[in-house]
């Protein structure tokens, strides 16, 4: 994470930037972002509910879709995408912390085809495959204690773009389900679902709200930026 704060360091001058920021006492205004889907059921309580509350006059229109898009031939004020995914002459600042990916699956299931050893073992049993908008199947990622990294094309009778469905898919016994770990811990806790591979980990990444490079940013996008970067700021010191 000091890596990324280095390169958020790099592309934006932090304190600089927000002492620029002169907003007014009730900005108002529309803020118009292109973003995952998966970005609103990970961070919209944390951060879209409570900037809505401290700002009502300002309308946040939120259009999910799972393509990448040029957001100024379409409109927006911003995106938010994984790092990679960024247009390297946008701006970019972290949005949330790192995030990782982990195998569930039901006890039931667990109980009849039993639990992989390891990720290469996953062939062997049916999993919820990811697909991305293309319609290419998602390759699980590992990390192993020693830093080996492991890509895994798994096999399954069914193939889903939502984590929500994978989530419930798994409760269901249906298979092996690679999803976004903050979704599902709760769900681990209860016993609803198990942890599988704990040994190993995903690549974690983070996300990135970005927007262009001008001079006048309008006061709305302004005012959300800000709100990142104040939600932002214990996770960017660690």
């Amino acid at each position: 994470w000091a890596q990324a704060f280095s390169c958020f360091a790099t592309w934006i001058p932090a304190c600089a930037f927000a002492e620029a920021l002169c907003l007014a006492s009730k900005p108002e205004g529309v803020v118009r972002l292109n973003l995952p889907r998966i970005v609103l059921d990970l961070f919209f309580q944390r951060y879209f509910a409570p900037f809505k509350n401290e700002y009502p006059d300002i309308k946040l229109e939120l259009f999910t879709t799972d393509r990448k898009v040029n957001i100024i031939d379409s409109g927006f004020d911003a995106g938010i995408r994984y790092t990679q995914d960024v247009p390297k002459d946008m701006i970019a600042i972290p949005f949330g912390e790192p995030l990782s990916l982990i195998p569930v699956a039901s006890a039931d299931f667990i109980k009849k085809s039993g639990a992989p050893s390891s990720p290469k073992d996953l062939v062997n049993f049916r999993c919820i495959n990811r697909c991305f908008p293309d319609g290419d199947l998602y390759r699980w990622e590992f990390i192993s204690a020693t830093g080996v990294i492991t890509e895994v094309a798994v096999k399954g009778d069914l193939v889903m773009d939502s984590d929500a469905a994978m989530i419930q898919a798994a409760e269901s016994g249906l298979g092996i389900a690679f999803v976004y770990e903050n979704l599902v811990q709760d769900k681990i806790k209860e016993g609803g679902l198990v942890r599988l591979l704990s040994d190993y980990h995903y690549p974690a990444d983070h996300f990135n709200i970005y927007y262009p490079s001008r001079k006048h940013i309008p006061v709305p996008l302004r005012t959300f930026i800000t709100w990142v970067m104040s939600m932002n700021k214990n996770i960017l010191q660690q």
